[in-house]
């Protein structure tokens, strides 16, 4: 097990994240582009799926699909809420984008473990 790797691996999801999110702010994407959020949450989530998978790794515990899936999500909700508490999303107006949202970080996640597993494996 190499737990590095899964670092660099999270440093390149994260820096394309921060890349696209800043430019997407900066040119109003989000707005624009409705497909751009869905990006953003999917790559959040596969974010998410590596970061779990590496700290089980780091703590010498078993990675599981549903542990990087419930990390993920349970991110995921942590966005949804500071999002909905400064003004971003109105709910219950905005329901069905926060439930696509969390299904992308879910999404993300589970691809996350997958790609960390082949990573893991090299």
């Amino acid at each position: 097990m190499n737990p590095l790797r899964l670092l660099f691996a999270q440093l390149a999801v994260v820096t394309v994240l921060a890349i696209l999110h800043i430019y997407g702010m900066a040119h109003y994407y989000y707005w624009l582009f409705p497909w751009y959020d869905i990006l953003a949450h999917l790559l959040a989530g596969l974010w998410a799926g590596l970061f779990a998978y590496w700290l089980a790794v780091t703590i010498s515990k078993e990675p599981s699909v549903l542990f990087c899936i419930g990390v993920a999500f349970f991110i995921g909700i942590i966005w949804e809420s500071f999002e909905f508490l400064t003004g971003i999303t109105h709910l219950p107006i905005e329901i069905l984008d926060t439930v696509g949202d969390l299904s992308m970080d879910v999404l993300g996640g589970f691809i996350g473990y997958l790609f960390a597993r082949r990573i893991n494996e090299t």
